[in-house]
């Protein structure tokens, strides 16, 4: 009997598990503090209204700035703040800022080079435009034209005719983007001046073609106060703005603003 509660005991004690320790202390994980990154502004907006559309040759650098949206009007105030920062436009407008440079359009004529080579010629060829007439026709508030004194279409005739054009000349020149040049086609078409077209995409480019004697003339736009040698000028065009606060305002040579946050 002795014997049985022996070998049970000892049965009990080989059965009964041995305690695990614990450690003296868990080891603790930190979480890592997430990292912030700053968030990038929104990209600026530039609204450019319905009568300066196609015609700013600086567009280009507006590009570089900030995203371009053509408004279907040039007072739509309506999409300042919520579809653009700026609105610019041709003309003045009404609690708008001037922009401090105003552009001029002129004529420049290459004299060294058939026909403008006659002095008379291009004496002649520069009375044919009147810019008071072509600012009238483009209704932009504001504009003024620069010269009005043109000769009589019969006299201009009679002077290609004596010079050896009697059945009018034609004539290449180039342009960069500018509003009125089709009414400047249509005063030199009168007096029997032909013209054949070549678009450029900036005044530089224009003056470019005609250094090297690829035109016969040029109309350009230029800063009102720096104008180029031997240009004749035909009217101005002033530009206007509207701008949301706290934006850096600077110009192109054209008068064009540019914008940038601070």
């Amino acid at each position: 009997m002795r014997y049985i509660v022996l070998c049970v005991f000892l049965l009990i004690a080989a059965c009964t598990p041995t305690a695990t320790p614990f450690p003296a202390s868990l080891p603790t994980t930190e979480t890592p503090t997430p990292q912030t990154f700053p968030t990038a502004p929104p990209p600026l907006r530039y609204g450019i209204g319905a009568n300066a559309a196609g015609y700013i040759d600086d567009i280009a650098n507006i590009e570089a700035q900030a995203i371009i949206h053509y408004l279907p009007d040039s007072g739509n105030l309506a999409a300042l703040g919520e579809q653009v920062d700026i609105i610019v436009a041709f003309g003045d407008w009404g609690g708008w800022e001037r922009s401090p440079i105003t552009p001029f359009v002129g004529l420049v004529i290459n004299q060294r080079i058939a026909p403008f080579n006659n002095p008379e010629l291009a004496h002649m060829l520069a009375q044919t435009i009147d810019g008071w007439t072509i600012v009238e026709q483009l209704t932009i508030s504001g504009a003024f034209g620069l010269t009005n004194e043109t000769i009589p279409v019969r006299d201009g005739r009679v002077q290609l005719a004596n010079n050896g054009w009697p059945d009018g000349v034609t004539i290449t020149l180039g342009h960069p983007p500018i509003p009125g040049i089709e009414q400047i086609i249509e005063q030199m078409n009168t007096y029997g001046v032909e013209v054949q077209l070549q678009s450029f995409q900036d005044t530089e480019a224009v003056l470019a073609a005609l250094a090297n004697d690829r035109l016969q003339a040029a109309v350009i736009m230029y800063d009102g106060q720096q104008a180029p040698q031997e240009v004749i000028p035909l009217y101005g065009l002033p530009i206007s703005y509207i701008a949301i606060e706290n934006l850096n305002i600077t110009f192109t040579s054209n008068g064009w603003p540019l914008i940038a946050r601070p």
